[in-house]
């Protein structure tokens, strides 16, 4: 997946509801820890470092393909195998 500036970024969705939002600036990985949840068609995140809920409307598409909007903007995200290191 490619972040706002074209950057690669990955996100990681877990079971336990962390999720690390990985961005690739440079030749270094820039790694935010945040906690999820999921409300109907929104996702719920907050970054404990710096506590403040964010709101994101998704949809999962057929392919597997992940969509994001936030701010009028989006993000799509496609299954692949982690290439950033692990936080």
């Amino acid at each position: 997946m490619e972040g706002g500036q074209g950057e690669p970024a990955e996100a990681d969705f877990r079971a336990d509801g962390r999720l690390h939002y990985s961005v690739l600036s440079g030749d270094r990985w820039q790694i935010m820890k945040m906690v999820y949840r999921v409300e109907g068609d929104v996702i719920v995140t907050d970054q404990p470092s710096s506590p403040r809920e964010e709101r994101t409307r998704f949809a999962l598409q057929p392919d597997g393909t992940l969509i994001l909007e936030l701010g009028g903007e989006r993000t799509r995200f496609r299954r692949a195998p982690k290439v950033a290191p692990e936080a």
